[in-house]
């Protein structure tokens, strides 16, 4: 009988949360990989500008952009966790419209697709100072556009 107590003690020590181990990251905060930029991150979503594929054409760029949900919960209205969206930025007049929408089961842009590219041809609008669209601007103009926009 002791045996037995003493062994399930044992177990229940090695399945116990070790102090100073990090969490197992959450897959919303990882890269989707090669190809990848970090863009704006917020309390609700982590945005992502994929490079391969980007076009640059005069002051406009058009590029991929990957947002992962990251608060409790972390699923927009469809029940999605990850929305994959190409968009566009003018550089010189600072504007941004999105032109394509895709929303996923999972982070990433894995899991069942629930919306799969949808034309979402936007109207230009104007990129708010301090917003999280600027924040991508800076990146997607910087990186892919060459000239840079800057905050």
């Amino acid at each position: 009988m002791s045996k037995l107590v003493l062994s399930l003690l044992f177990i229940l020590a090695a399945c116990a949360p070790r102090p100073g181990l990090p969490p197992p990251p959450d897959p919303a905060f990882q890269s989707p990989g090669a190809g990848w930029l970090p863009g704006a991150e917020t309390r609700e979503s982590v945005f992502f500008l994929g490079t391969e594929g980007a076009l640059r054409y005069g002051g406009i760029v058009r590029v991929w952009m990957m947002q992962n949900r990251t608060y409790a919960g972390g699923r927009g209205l469809r029940g999605e966790k990850s929305l994959r969206y190409r968009a566009e930025f003018d550089c010189r007049a600072r504007l941004t419209r999105t032109m394509q929408t895709s929303a996923f089961a999972e982070a990433n842009a894995t899991g069942r697709a629930l919306l799969l590219d949808a034309p979402a041809v936007s109207a230009w609008q104007p990129l708010p100072p301090d917003s999280i669209g600027v924040r991508n601007a800076v990146v997607a103009c910087g990186w892919i556009g060459g000239s840079g926009l800057r905050e």
